[in-house]
């Protein structure tokens, strides 16, 4: 089926220049609308019609739907059978398009207007005359078709119209009575004009030599024929092949005036004149809108090309003042093979945009779609993003087919600010603003306890330089937006400004010669003795961490590391390693390594089993 909704998309995005469009629509209506003022009248009209319609629909069919499902061989056989028709075309209908050019050609940009009511007083009255004395006449009144390519054979006359010139020309014993005469306007343009011969079988057998030339002219021209009988003196009017006989004077007067009237000023327009003028005109429009359209859509699918396989990464947004968020489940990470569709400009312009990464697009979550887990299509969701139809493509197929996600209603809360300050000693803290309003998913907001329910301003690495005793003024702090495993949708504001005052530095230090003392249990001292395997591991070297006045003052004695033994340590007599416990002042931090020692336990010989 055709897809409106997409070429909607295309005609508003910035594959499509509207004004482009407009120019493009305008041309192929004046085509058509020439082919079919050309046509119009020939014989083959009404199988040459049949025909168009024939190929017009097996074209809408094979171009949209075949193309849509991949019919591969259906569009094969549509080739062939467009070229095919192409030649029976040509063949079977030579004489109607070699008179359609022939009218064409002839046509007159540069009407001249005349008053018809002299023309057709002349008309009437010359053919009344030429009727009754049974005078052979053959008469045909120019219209928008040029017929001076006709007068050319003849003789020329340029006189003004008139009954008795008319008579004169038809005189039997006249030159010029012989063959035609062709009128333009309110002039004569010439007599004795050869016009062409209609075939046999196209019209009544019993017709003369007149009759089927006016038949024929009418075919190939638009030209109102008048006809007179030299053997019964019936007057007849042909127009579009068409033979309108036996004709009284009152009946050819109304009817030249209704033929010829329409073709004038329009002050002269009787009522169904104007009407049947209106008509005309409505037909036209119904034949060639439709047309247009149709071939403007044609030509614009076969300009279509696909490329199958861009990666497609989805970011989904909501609005702050809907106070949900969307969280993509699956797929995980939420990535589409996509397969888009679009002029050439269009998918060269998305394949550069794609080149060597995913092509990431912005999805606004509609206020629609409730909370809780949802399950939509993924090509309507892509569908709805407008950054596709500005690329001006459309989507074709997504692979995997649908999108999982899950709708969490947001609360926005205000909470303290607290600094981490690492090791450095700060004083006198300050921050601007005080709170922040911290926006949480409603659920998460319920899991985290309230004692750590304040947002951290990250101090240490702005504290780095500043000596102790200096006074730090206006930091822009950024604040962590993770509180434990969750983490905040937004803060208001990401910042704050800190002042503080500094106390102390942190430094490092290395410490040697500590002892390893051990502690063992009661049970183990009674029962065991120990054997080192090197006593030098008992002389331990450290590095610690702390406030730099403490660091200084610190001495190996005010570090206290031993290693513990259990009853519950005693059950292998093999060498082994044990891990060294460090007690370290308040506000002092190890930094190396824990460190280990080797011993073995030794039952004592004065031990009671």
């Amino acid at each position: 089926m055709i897809d409106i909704a997409s070429l909607m998309d295309r005609l508003f995005s910035d594959a499509y220049n509207l004004v482009e469009v407009l120019v493009e629509l305008v041309l192929i209506a004046i085509v058509i609308n020439w082919c079919v003022s050309t046509l119009q009248g020939a014989r083959g009209t009404r199988p040459l019609k049949g025909l168009l319609i024939l190929l017009l629909a097996a074209t809408v069919f094979v171009r949209i739907l075949a193309a849509r499902f991949d019919w591969s061989r259906l569009q094969l056989l549509y080739q062939y059978f467009v070229m095919g028709l192409a030649v029976v075309t040509l063949v079977a209908f030579q004489p109607e398009l070699r008179r359609a050019f022939m009218r064409a050609g002839g046509v007159s940009f540069m009407r001249r207007r005349a008053p018809k009511s002299k023309l057709i007083a002349a008309l009437v009255k010359s053919a009344g005359f030429l009727s009754r004395n049974k005078y052979g006449a053959l008469i045909a009144i120019q219209r928008d078709v040029d017929l001076r390519g006709w007068a050319a054979n003849g003789t020329l006359l340029g006189s003004e119209v008139s009954a008795n010139l008319l008579n004169t020309i038809f005189f039997r014993n006249s030159p010029l009575h012989d063959l035609g005469v062709i009128l333009q306007g309110n002039k004569v343009l010439a007599a004795n004009c050869q016009f062409p011969q209609a075939e046999s079988d196209e019209v009544d057998i019993a017709l003369g030599s007149r009759h089927l030339a006016a038949v024929a002219m009418s075919y190939e021209t638009d030209a109102l024929l008048l006809v007179v009988s030299e053997e019964t003196g019936t007057i007849s009017l042909a127009e579009d092949g068409k033979l309108s006989r036996f004709l009284s004077l009152d009946e050819l007067e109304q009817q030249l005036e209704n033929r010829l009237m329409r073709n004038g000023s329009a002050g002269g327009k009787s009522d169904p004149a104007r009407l049947h003028a209106a008509w005309r005109v409505i037909r036209r429009v119904l034949v060639v809108v439709p047309l247009t359209l149709v071939l403007w859509y044609l030509a614009d699918q076969a300009s279509l090309i696909r490329e199958p396989g861009i990666t497609v990464e989805l970011h989904a947004k909501t609005s702050a003042a809907l106070e949900r968020d969307v969280q993509i489940e699956r797929p995980n990470p939420p990535r589409f093979s996509v397969t888009f569709e679009g002029t050439t400009r269009a998918i060269e312009r998305l394949r550069k945009l794609a080149v060597d990464r995913a092509l990431t697009l912005d999805w606004h979550v509609p206020r629609t779609l409730p909370l809780g887990g949802n399950s939509l299509d993924a090509a309507n969701v892509l569908r709805s993003i407008k950054e596709i139809a500005e690329h001006g493509v459309v989507i074709a197929s997504v692979a995997p087919l649908s999108i999982s996600l899950q709708v969490y209603e947001l609360q926005t809360v205000s909470w303290p600010v607290r600094a981490d300050r690492g090791s450095v000693i700060i004083i006198n803290e300050q921050f601007q603003p005080a709170e922040v309003r911290v926006t949480l998913r409603k659920n998460d907001l319920a899991a985290i306890p309230e004692n750590e329910r304040f947002v951290i301003a990250r101090l240490q690495a702005r504290l780095t330089n500043a000596a102790p005793g200096d006074a730090v003024s206006e930091l822009r702090i950024p604040l962590r937006a993770r509180f434990g495993r969750f983490e905040a949708i937004k803060l208001q504001p990401e910042w704050v400004t800190a002042s503080v005052q500094v106390v102390g530095q942190p430094t490092n230090r290395r410490l040697t010669g500590i002892v390893v003392h051990t502690a063992p249990s009661l049970q183990v001292a009674k029962r065991y003795t120990l054997a080192e395997r090197d006593p030098n591991e008992w002389l331990i070297e450290l590095e610690v961490a702390g406030e730099q006045a403490e660091i200084d003052a610190l001495r190996p004695d005010d570090l206290f590391a031993f290693v513990s033994i259990t009853i519950a340590d005693t059950s292998s007599a093999d060498m082994r390693s044990w891990d060294v416990t460090v007690r370290l002042p308040a506000g002092v931090s190890l930094v190396s390594p824990t460190p280990v020692v080797n011993f073995r336990l030794i039952d004592r010989e004065s031990a009671t089993p």
